[in-house]
């Protein structure tokens, strides 16, 4: 059966600044690997942590990456990661059970359309 995600276990395993509604939609756009992750008999505290971890991951690229450095009150500098649609928990993503049912909502190509004129 299908692990329930909530938005005080997101919170609770990511601290975010990100309002409950967009928690909520990473929350249903992970529920879409749902059947995948069922098929493939993956059990559900593996679930529940597999959609922690991708939606952690993509809150941290929403966010624009990490912090790289940081300076003292004095210098008061702070410099963000480009992130470039990677984080911290890719790489423990990747080595999870399930992640190929999560990785085709992560990783869709992102496609841009213009449109000219009236």
């Amino acid at each position: 059966m299908a692990a329930i995600i909530t938005i005080q276990d997101v919170r609770d395993f990511f601290p975010t600044s990100a309002p409950d509604s967009v928690v909520n939609r990473y929350i249903a756009l992970m529920a879409q690997a749902d059947t995948c992750l069922d098929a493939n008999n993956v059990p559900e505290v593996s679930q529940e942590l597999l959609k922690l971890t991708a939606i952690a991951h993509l809150l941290t690229v929403q966010q624009g990456g990490g912090v790289k450095s940081e300076t003292d009150m004095d210098g008061a500098s702070v410099t963000f990661r480009d992130s470039k649609g990677q984080s911290p928990y890719i790489e423990q993503l990747r080595s999870m059970q399930g992640y190929s049912c999560v990785q085709s909502i992560i990783d869709k190509p992102k496609r841009f359309a213009a449109v000219v004129g009236c």
